[in-house]
């Protein structure tokens, strides 16, 4: 086994909050090293394709700024988004402020390597979490296989950014799963991209059949939209009567009841947010595997339905599907502070708040039941922006450990509205921070002085209300 040295901070997984937790530490003066089972940054951003960026804004306040701004600001720099569009809902809605980023995950494979490499981020990718080093309680670092062999990098803090929480998992934390009745989490989706589509012919289906969808909103760019990028902005979720007609007829195979869509940034691009793999638990192989093939049994199904019964996609095709089937809740750390419903409906406010969110809970339902015209999930909205506190973010019982991303301390419920990107991106932010100013002041990171974190954040750009 190879040792290869010792780092301030280590972050495992470059998702959204990996990879803002990365760079927030660098940023903060520690020796950082960020390890990523892919050769590629940003988790489900990029693996798993899943876009846009949904809602950063609470009405007009984007309360996800810091790092998450930067990101868009130098992806619409470079071709690759238009920046928050601005979401007028004609049925419906997608959270209060709706705001909805699009972009291009290739160009943002590039931002990110970019954004690491300016901060003097140390990587190393093409590396899977095997296993952790712990003294008594507290995490010394990990270990990591890849084609190398196993090595061992030991660190003051150590940052789980795995979205499973499996660093914490291997350190002996607690943790709960899924729903709190049933254990069932909610299901995975496999996103895809097709190109070719006319629409303008799928935006005059939905004016004129409001009746087929669950929402419905046609965003509008915060800047000229550039040649070759699509100009007939849409986003919604259904099309009830045309899939429920094809199951009838034994032509379609998948686990929704509507499917949820989204122009893409190019001309002619869609983006599926439709297939649905209900029953699995994200931390075991099989359940996994399993989740691949399924996703794209299902996937094939939903593209011939498209073209052949939906205005618009006649001379559509598939272009490309995720890397991995994208995940949506699996183990939440049990963590000195674990986030309830009523804090996320009612925007509490706490004295050590970290980050903030402003996405609604929506829970997509884990199996058919009793639905309400193609209502198969369940959305609550909010009566504010909330606040993530900090102590959600800090393991029980573990030292020289923070969680990151939606793995962090909270309910069922909780977690159905803190999951999303923007909210993960302003966690792992905070976490970076946290687990620099630690590592300077050689203390463990649960006894930082919040205030010391808040205006840290509060001096990078962060919004904390």
């Amino acid at each position: 086994m190879e040792y290869r040295g010792k780092k301030d901070v280590i972050v495992v997984g470059s998702g959204p909050a990996g990879l803002a937790a990365a760079i927030a530490s660098a940023r903060n003066g520690a020796s950082t090293l960020l390890v990523e089972r892919y050769g590629f940054l940003g988790g489900n951003l990029t693996g798993a394709l899943v876009s846009p960026f949904m809602t950063s804004h609470y009405e007009d306040t984007q309360v996800n700024a810091g790092l998450l701004k930067e990101l868009v600001d130098r992806l619409v720099s470079l071709g690759g988004s238009l920046g928050p569009c601005k979401c007028y809902y004609e049925k419906g809605t997608c959270g209060t402020g709706g705001y909805i980023t699009q972009f291009d995950p290739e160009v943002l494979k590039y931002v990110a390597f970019e954004m690491v490499q300016a901060s003097r981020v140390e990587l190393l990718l093409h590396s899977f979490l095997s296993d952790v080093v712990i003294e008594g309680k507290r995490i010394r670092g990990v270990e990591v296989t890849n084609k190398s062999g196993k090595q061992v990098i030991l660190a003051d803090v150590v940052v789980d950014a795995t979205g499973d929480g499996d660093v914490a998992a291997l350190a002996g934390a607690g943790f709960n799963f899924g729903d709190e009745e049933t254990g069932i989490t909610q299901p995975g989706t496999l996103f895809f991209y097709m190109e070719g589509v006319d629409f303008k012919k799928v935006k005059g289906y939905m004016i004129s059949h409001p009746e087929q969808f669950n929402w419905m909103t046609f965003p509008v760019s915060p800047i000229p939209i550039p040649e070759g990028f699509e100009d007939t902005l849409v986003a919604g979720s259904g099309f009830i009567d045309l899939i429920s007609q094809a199951k009838d007829r034994g032509e379609l195979a998948f686990g929704r009841q509507r499917i949820t869509f989204f122009s893409g940034l190019r001309r002619g691009q869609f983006v599926g947010n439709a297939t649905r793999i209900a029953g699995m638990d994200a931390t075991k192989v099989d359940d996994l595997t399993f989740a691949e093939v399924e996703g794209r049994k299902q996937l094939m199904s939903l593209v011939n339905f498209l073209v052949k019964y939906v205005p618009g996609f006649d001379r559509a095709y598939l272009s490309k599907s995720g890397v991995q089937v994208g995940i949506r809740e699996s183990r939440q750390i049990q963590t000195e502070y674990m986030i309830t419903e009523e804090d996320i409906l009612f925007g509490r406010q706490f004295s050590d708040v970290a980050a903030k969110g402003a996405y609604p809970i929506d829970i997509h339902k884990p199996a058919a039941g009793v639905e309400v015209r193609g209502n198969d999930d369940t959305w609550t909205e909010i009566q504010g922006p909330y606040d993530i506190p900090y102590r959600a973010l800090i393991p029980r019982g573990i030292d020289g450990l923070l969680v990151a991303g939606r793995c962090i301390g909270g309910t069922h419920q909780a977690m159905g509205a803190f999951r999303v990107m923007p909210i993960a991106m302003s966690i792992g932010e905070a976490a970076g921070t946290a687990a620099a100013l630690a590592s300077r002041a050689a203390m463990p990171p649960r006894n930082l002085d919040a205030a010391e974190l808040q205006g840290a954040l509060v001096s990078q750009g962060a919004y904390l209300g």
